[in-house]
């Protein structure tokens, strides 16, 4: 065989090597091959994605926890402290500035509920705390359950009752019957965002009355309470957009919301005097949104469904 002929061949199977490494080259996947990888990415996807977000959840818990842990032991580092100087009043630890002051000394970027709650004995003893991250995760501190701190999965609206306790209730302790000084902290306490109504409160009111959204949203609990002839208080809430207005269609009070029905069936509003028995009796005698209201007019209604 000649030079040329071998140099014809050798280059013939160079020129086929060639061509069938630029046609595997060019061969993509086949429409079968993508919607296998596309199921078994899926599958993959389904098995490790809830467990990722399990894990993170459960980590920002963890994390929400630690900081609960740490504004319990300031405030009460603190309770204790003033109780040691004679200055401890428990209303201070209801008001803004004073929680700030305490998740500061924390070391924590979230904020306190609704103030904190103190036992009967020692007084000085934290019994309730309620924690938000910055992530609006809540924290609940409880002495009266088994686990001491467990998260809240949002805040519900038997929670006003922690704001009876605070805004009322642990006033009479501070102040008796000094009105002046209560007034002045529930004014100051109507000026706060835990005034405002919760997202949870927006939709049953909104469900229940014929309030829109967007009044409910201006409007903000302000504490009131009255004097017994035994020289106890009632404590209610009433919903208003300015600290002195009591004619309103609103009223938190014995853990029920109430709504004023005028003559036209929709929602009205209604004067309730501060530190008056009428106002109580009012809400004693108001009817129930189960029962058939048709007929009702200019009446306070309880809100039971």
């Amino acid at each position: 065989m000649s030079k040329n002929q071998i140099r014809y061949f050798y280059y013939k199977d160079e020129e086929k090597d060639l061509h069938m490494k630029q046609e595997n080259k060019n061969k993509g996947f086949t429409l079968v091959e993508m919607i296998v990888v596309i199921v078994i990415i899926g599958i993959l996807l389904a098995i490790l994605v809830p467990g990722l977000f399990k894990y993170i959840k459960k980590a920002k818990d963890q994390q929400a926890l630690i900081e609960c842990r740490a504004v319990v032991t300031a405030a009460q580092a603190e309770a204790l402290e003033l109780s040691g100087k004679n200055k401890f009043i428990p209303y201070e630890f209801t008001t803004p500035n004073f929680l700030t002051k305490i998740c500061s000394e924390a070391g924590v970027t979230g904020s306190v509920t609704y103030g904190i709650n103190f036992s009967e004995s020692p007084d000085t003893e934290i019994s309730y705390l309620e924690y938000k991250t910055k992530g609006d995760i809540i924290v609940a501190y409880d002495i009266n359950t088994n686990v001491l701190y467990y998260i809240k999965e949002s805040i519900n609206l038997s929670d006003m009752n922690n704001r009876l306790h605070n805004y009322g209730e642990s006033f009479d302790k501070d102040f008796g019957t000094n009105y002046k000084k209560w007034n002045d902290a529930r004014d100051k306490y109507f000026n706060t965002d835990e005034a405002l109504l919760t997202q949870n409160e927006i939709k049953l009111l909104t469900e229940r009355t014929t309030l829109t959204e967007e009044k409910l949203g201006s409007l903000r609990w302000l504490p009131c309470r009255y004097q017994n002839e035994d020289s106890t208080y009632e404590h209610y809430f009433v919903a208003t957009d300015k600290s002195g207005q009591f004619n309103v269609s609103l009223v938190y009070y014995n853990g029920a919301y109430y709504y004023f029905q005028g003559n036209n069936g929709k929602t009205g509003a209604s004067s309730m005097t501060d530190a008056n028995a009428s106002t109580i009796e009012k809400l004693k005698e108001a009817a129930s949104n189960a029962d058939d209201l048709s007929n009702v007019k200019d009446k306070w209604i309880r809100i039971d469904k």
